[in-house]
């Protein structure tokens, strides 16, 4: 079965003030780049959504460091219109039978949680794999079935519905339950860093980040 990875970047990230969230660096590496390189040993091919205008610093900052997978973006047609019609976008764009759905703000993300969650959703049988962390399912820490996930989000904007969980609630799903999910990563590489307060305090903390340094010429 052939594999997509889709990152979701496309979002204006107002909680990070006037940077953009997806360049914002760890150890000198930028999120999305880092989010690419823990996916990309996993997958076929790498589909990046986002805004038009985001695309030229994004495509920079991946094409300076060597990805195992190509990359190809999938372009909002129009902006703000929320997670559901990103993800449909991207959907439309990839050729994987099966798709991880991941953020750009998981610096943190392993490739061999990625490998797990692909292998779980091969042998469960169903549309979707979703970890639950939390108390809570993470609808962009998954891994699909293309076409399902696609005319699942289809419905549910036809619908006006436009929250992720929506779209699970149009898939048959299998839970990745918290006691499975601590034995094949630590939940804290599941957080998203969504402001700068919290990319600070993981600069602040001893977490092996797994990503070697490179020089991206992005830093901040």
């Amino acid at each position: 079965m052939t594999r997509s990875a889709i990152v979701v970047a496309g979002g204006y990230s107002r909680r990070f003030g006037d940077r953009e969230k997806a360049l914002a660096t760890l150890e000198g590496i930028p999120m999305l780049v880092r989010v690419a390189r823990a996916v990309s040993p996993a997958v076929d091919e790498l589909v990046v959504n986002c805004r038009a205008d985001q695309r030229p610093d994004f495509e920079r900052a991946l094409a300076s460091v060597n990805l195992d997978a190509g990359v190809r973006f999938a372009i909002d047609q129009r902006t703000d219109e929320g997670p559901v019609t990103g993800l449909r976008r991207a959907l439309e764009t990839a050729t994987g039978e099966s798709a991880v759905v991941v953020p750009c703000d998981l610096p943190l993300l392993e490739t061999r949680f990625v490998d797990r969650l692909f292998d779980s959703h091969r042998r469960a049988d169903t549309a979707a794999v979703v970890p639950r962390v939390d108390g809570y399912l993470q609808p962009l820490c998954a891994v699909y079935t293309v076409s399902a996930a696609l005319e699942a989000c289809t419905t549910t904007l036809e619908a006006d519905r436009y929250r992720l969980f929506d779209v699970l609630d149009e898939l048959d799903i299998a839970v990745l339950e918290e006691q499975r999910l601590e034995e094949w990563t630590e939940p804290a590489r599941l957080e998203a860093i969504d402001t700068p307060a919290s990319l600070q305090r993981l600069r602040e903390r001893k977490v092996e980040t797994a990503v070697p340094r490179v020089t991206t010429g992005l830093e901040r």
